[in-house]
């Protein structure tokens, strides 16, 4: 199985990663200096002037959140602000317009564009994101699959049951090159990220995911806080770091 974490480039041995889109990377957990498996920044593609792509070749996939409105609201802590448009229709056609035209330059540089769900996003749910994959069935744009973003504080008490669906729905579809996995715990009415090993949903329903992400031979992508932790919680999966 590969594991991988979201880090910094600079942490990461990977210095010459510099500017907005390069402020994550998605590398091998192995403690290896390799090539990144994806970059991940954090800024919204919604945001009227997005900055331009960096002429340097890409990795395998440029991992971009779905995005958020209203787009210049900033997103502390990774906490999203609520905003209907987003649901109502408006949202989608922004994404419409900008993920083909970003997921055509990724191409050009030899990566495809994986976007992020999150509950406060354009893609919320599946059904959001298998939508979108059949609006653009024809364009390189993939879906990095976030199980626990999806959730909202109400959905914690049924969390086996929302997740079992999100990974029905999507762990399997081969526009689906990875999973990323973490925990979260709240504040007030928000959902905190936080690692495998700390939070509030039980390391059952986290192992579950794991597994399911096995099966389907998909990349596990961790927090990069406490992989040691993360990684005794997912144990039972069958998963270790690469020695």
């Amino acid at each position: 199985m590969a594991l991988y974490a979201i880090r910094q480039p600079v942490a990461a041995g990977l210095d010459y990663l510099t500017g907005p889109w390069a402020d994550r990377a998605i590398v091998s957990i192995d403690g290896q200096i390799q090539h990144p498996l994806a970059l991940a920044p954090s800024l919204n593609i919604l945001a009227g002037a997005v900055p331009a792509l960096p002429a340097m070749d890409l990795p395998n996939w440029l991992v971009t959140h779905s995005g958020w409105l209203p787009e210049n609201a900033p997103a502390r802590d990774e906490v999203y602000p609520e905003d209907p448009r987003v649901w109502m229709g408006e949202g989608r056609v922004r994404l419409d317009e900008i993920a083909p035209w970003l997921a055509q330059e990724a191409r050009v540089r030899g990566g495809r564009l994986a976007l992020r769900p999150h509950a406060r996003q354009i893609l919320s749910d599946p059904h959001a994101c298998l939508a979108f994959l059949d609006t653009h069935d024809n364009e390189p744009i993939d879906i990095a699959l976030d199980p626990i973003a999806m959730l909202t504080p109400d959905m914690l008490s049924c969390a086996e049951d929302h997740l079992t669906r999100i990974a029905d729905a999507l762990i399997d579809h081969p526009r689906v090159p990875m999973v990323l996995l973490r925990n979260a715990r709240r504040r007030g009415d928000d959902l905190l990220p936080t690692p495998v090993h700390e939070g509030e949903l039980e390391s059952c329903h986290l192992i579950y995911l794991a597994e399911r992400a096995l099966s389907a031979a998909k990349p596990i992508v961790l927090r990069e806080a406490g992989l040691a932790r993360q990684l005794g919680v997912l144990r039972p999966a069958g998963l270790h770091a690469a020695r």
